[in-house]
């Protein structure tokens, strides 16, 4: 009286929602993310250059899969908002050089007047972060950048050069003035 249902040589239909699930399910990987990339670009960028040179980099930050991540990443550290990337040497007056690295094209600053206030959500729909104000022509271009920014003048005024820097060639060039060593040429071939 089982029925095809309890015949393990019967062939399950899945509806194609279900099909997709499962093969997403079949190739859940943690993707790395683009911001990781170019960190991990940067810091062999960095040790090439200068392989005596100590720094450390956040590669946890912004690759959370679950909140339990997030929170523990956030009590291993002093304060949110800290840059990604710490240059232990100190030079031109500053004691270290702090560099919060964004993907290309990433926005610093708004272009024009916003007309709503920013709400952003997860993927089911809840409520993540919600923006104080309706951000304004010149104004940081979200709450997160927002905290960044303030956390890099609380460093400024502690001697620490925290800048940010959009895309790895804006990077390169800080880190280049910084050691004041030449910029590495664009597409050397070695012979």
């Amino acid at each position: 009286m089982g029925g095809i249902f309890n015949n393990p040589t019967y062939a399950r239909r899945y509806t194609s929602r279900q099909r997709k699930y499962f093969d997403a399910k079949k190739t859940d990987r943690k993707v790395v993310k683009h911001e990781q990339k170019l960190q991990i670009e940067f810091c062999e960028y960095m040790r090439r250059r200068n392989p005596n040179v100590h720094f450390i980099s956040d590669t946890g930050s912004g690759a959370f899969n679950s909140a339990y991540e997030k929170e523990t990443h956030n009590k291993q550290q002093s304060a949110p908002g800290m840059p990604d990337i710490t240059v232990f040497a100190s030079r031109r007056g500053w004691h270290a050089l702090l560099i919060e690295l964004k993907a290309d094209g990433a926005k610093l600053r708004r272009a024009r007047n916003g007309t709503t206030v920013a709400v952003r959500k997860d993927s089911r729909g809840r409520i993540i972060e919600r923006d104080y104000k309706i951000r304004m022509k010149g104004d940081w271009y979200d709450l997160h950048i927002e905290r960044q920014a303030t956390r890099h003048e609380e460093l400024k005024k502690e001697r620490y050069l925290a800048v940010f820097c959009v895309g790895i060639a804006e990077a390169k060039r800080i880190y280049d003035w910084y050691f004041d060593i030449e910029p590495e040429p664009e597409n050397a071939t070695i012979f």
